[in-house]
């Protein structure tokens, strides 16, 4: 009899257990419906990304030279926590500088919503000239308090600008781009601008390295 008490209670326990655990899944369950759904519209979507970005996303530089850098940085972070394209241009936005928030005040409102536009206006509007990468790169000291790995990494940073800058993507590309520098240093600059010129006229080149490379081919 005592032996039955004892069994029927733990089966009493073991079933309000299961309750209890039965009524914790749909609770969760509920909450990440809830959830889901809060982050479904755009206002709430924009609050949760930036919540979770908070600390990550960094602001907007001064210089110009680490543009490139900065939006490559944010397009990773926005990879890495999956942020919706119709959100990432709000999150950006409140990140820039004075100057580039009256930069895009241009932009129309659709174009404003577009996170690439916004990019690809601020670069076309800060970047550096390809000869500007060039020299920074060459001319670039190293900070009292920058270590040497920091600095090799600024040093990298800048020599990716540039050939991104130059539209370098292969081996044969930089060979040809530091061939054709080393041939426009050796050059007066006049002499230089002359046959840029001149070979852009008679043959159509397109840039400072497609001209030596008219040079090189004759």
């Amino acid at each position: 009899m005592e032996r039955a008490t004892r069994d029927e209670k733990e089966h009493e326990w073991r079933m309000r257990d299961f309750d209890l655990r039965e009524a914790e899944i749909a609770r969760q369950q509920q909450c990440n419906i809830a959830d889901r759904e809060r982050r479904d519209t755009l206002t709430s979507q924009t609050k949760y990304f930036g919540n979770a970005l908070k600390h990550a996303l960094p602001r907007m530089c001064n210089d110009s030279g680490e543009l490139p850098g900065y939006f490559r940085a944010v397009e990773n972070l926005f990879q890495v926590y999956q942020v919706p394209a119709a959100v990432q241009s709000k999150l950006l936005i409140p990140l820039l500088t004075d100057k580039a928030k009256s930069l895009i005040a241009r932009l129309s409102v659709a174009k404003l919503d577009n996170y690439q536009e916004v990019r690809d206006l601020l670069l076309r509007e800060f970047c550096l000239s390809p000869e500007q990468y060039c020299d920074k790169f060459l001319t670039v000291n190293m900070n009292f308090d920058e270590t040497y790995i920091l600095f090799g990494a600024k040093l990298r940073n800048l020599f990716q600008y540039y050939m991104d800058s130059r539209k370098v993507t292969t081996m044969n590309e930089l060979m040809e781009l530091m061939v054709t520098d080393c041939i426009k240093q050796s050059l007066p600059s006049s002499n230089s601008c002359a046959i840029c010129e001149l070979l852009v006229a008679a043959d159509g080149a397109k840039d400072t390295r497609h001209c030596f490379l008219h040079i090189l081919k004759m």
